[in-house]
């Protein structure tokens, strides 16, 4: 009996130290997230082929820079599903891309990205849900952050 009292006392020491070691290395969630100094608008999923940037689908949307610093490059999240609500694409239905390019403060620039690579043929309804803008590089090197996809559109 005091075998399995010391073999049980081993594992419940193990278990422990495992789990509360293992929570000093996650991130800290923010409890906020800084308003974003930008928005999107127009989102939409056309299909293709669109003006040589691709041949099965596109994303296309305007980001608008609010702030008062040029922005240098930015990267978005969303995820595909098709007409039934089913994840589409290979793997995991995110797509990420990260766009690079100037916009001026205040200004509107329209975006299309190509969804080639994760939309197949057959797929006749693309849906793009929980839509985010995870980060932005301005001019001055500050970011603004939004890891967890807070502020959606």
């Amino acid at each position: 009996m005091t075998d399995f009292k010391l073999f049980s006392t081993a594992i419940l020491l193990a278990t422990a130290a495992a789990l509360f070691s293992s929570c000093e290395n996650m991130p800290k969630f923010p409890l906020t997230v800084k308003k974003p100094p930008f928005a999107l608008s127009g989102f939409e999923i056309r299909r293709g082929p669109i003006d040589q940037v691709c041949l099965t689908a596109c994303a296309s949307f305007y980001f608008i820079n609010g702030s008062a610093e040029e922005l240098r490059a930015f990267k978005i999240n969303f995820r595909l599903y098709d007409g039934q609500g089913e994840p589409i694409g290979r793997g995991d239905n995110k797509v990420t891309f990260r766009y690079s390019g100037t916009i001026a403060p205040g200004a509107n620039r329209e975006i299309t990205l190509s969804l080639d690579q994760f939309v197949p043929y057959e797929t006749a309804v693309i849906i793009a849900d929980h839509i985010y803008v995870e980060s932005v590089l301005f001019g001055s090197g500050d970011t603004w952050e939004d890891p967890y996809g807070l502020w959606t559109w």
